[in-house]
């Protein structure tokens, strides 16, 4: 993954008594990073091994970073649900994704493979509004329409099937 001026990085460190960060690539040297993080107003460095994901635009996100989804989803080229994922891995934009077909199964039982997030979107453009919103308790399609799930929505669900994007990590 080529790294630009402009680009999220998350990595983890102690900077005033915060534990991980979102810092904004304002300048690459080898191996180091510089850059400016929001949150606790400060410039700074990391080494490129520091880097625990990386997030840009839309644009660059989806041409760039992987995402994870059913096999099933693969084969059927229909999307039904997705949730946000918690744990931070390199070169993957934190999405699972399962086919319509899955929508009511226990999400533990499902494999996943990972694919570049542009064969996703490939499938249903659709989604792209629904890439930048956090999918905390997953989104689900409805008929021809996708809709974010809510703390109310998943009251009388089961958490096996409509995991929060905690559980789903666990």
């Amino acid at each position: 993954m080529q790294l630009q001026k402009g680009l999220d990085i998350y990595f983890e460190r102690e900077i005033k008594g915060i534990h991980s960060h979102w810092l904004c690539i304002e300048q690459i040297q080898g191996a180091y990073i510089h850059g400016f993080i929001e949150y606790v107003n400060v410039h700074a460095t990391i080494h490129r091994s520091e880097i625990l994901r990386v997030l840009g635009t839309l644009e660059w996100n989806i041409a760039n970073l992987n995402v994870s989804c059913s096999q099933k989803l693969l084969a059927e080229k229909k999307i039904g649900y997705f949730i946000n994922r918690m744990s931070e891995i390199p070169g993957h934009f934190g999405r699972i994704f399962y086919a319509a077909s899955e929508i009511n199964l226990i999400k533990q039982h499902i494999d996943l493979v990972e694919v570049p997030l542009y064969v996703i979107v490939a499938m249903d453009r659709g989604i792209l509004p629904f890439l930048e919103d956090s999918c905390y308790y997953g989104c689900i399609r409805k008929e021809d329409a996708y809709t974010i799930l809510t703390d109310n929505d998943i009251l009388h669900l089961d958490r096996a099937i409509f995991p929060s994007s905690i559980e789903i990590d666990g």
